[in-house]
């Protein structure tokens, strides 16, 4: 690699990054699955030997704009936060910061728990990885979150909410998200095919 090579691959090297998408309207669900079971239905009743009715048509095609008008509401009412993996030295000492607790019984714990108190760590790692937000999800600039966001974002969010944006931010500061170069196909003939 050249000197001149080694410096353009420093000057745009970034950490993983990872889009989280929180979606901040909570009937919306509900009202997605209702559509879906309804047109789940019509979908049964059609296989189901008999005939699809025109009213059937009609109203499928009815529920399937509904679903599209939901998904576009469902888009307009997500915030897309974006986490980016923190720098080794910033995890270490921030990962430190929690050690991990020993369960009941006096072992250590598995999973996240064998490295870092779990439950006290997950505020400061998000609040440490994420770096900004996207204005769809197809957008490369990420932007600043305004003041108090994550702030906000802490008192709203539902507990699966956050464990996602922890699991993401810990993936990228793992490096686990790090993109794998290709693997090669094996050039070593099979002694089978011989």
């Amino acid at each position: 690699m050249t000197p001149e090579r080694l410096a353009e691959l420093r000057s745009r090297a970034s950490r993983p990054r990872r889009t989280v998408p929180i979606v901040c309207n909570g009937d919306l669900a509900e009202r997605i699955d209702n559509a879906q079971d309804e047109l789940l239905s019509l979908d049964r009743a059609a296989t189901g030997g008999r005939l699809a009715s025109k009213s059937n048509s009609a109203t499928a095609a009815a529920l399937e704009k509904q679903l599209d008008d939901l998904y576009v509401q469902a888009e307009a009412d997500t915030l897309l936060l974006v986490v980016e993996g923190l720098e080794g030295t910033v995890w270490r000492a921030l990962i430190a910061q929690y050690p991990p607790t020993p369960g009941e019984d006096g072992k250590p714990r598995g999973g996240y728990d064998a490295f870092c108190d779990r439950e006290a760590f997950e505020e400061p790692l998000i609040r440490a990885a994420t770096i900004g937000m996207r204005a769809t999800v197809d957008a490369e600039n990420v932007a600043p979150l305004p003041d108090g966001t994550l702030d906000w974002f802490f008192g709203f969010a539902t507990a699966l909410q956050r464990e996602t944006l922890f699991i993401a931010a810990w993936a990228c500061s793992r490096g686990d998200d790090a993109v794998p170069l290709r693997r090669r196909r094996s050039t070593t003939r099979s002694s089978v095919a011989e």
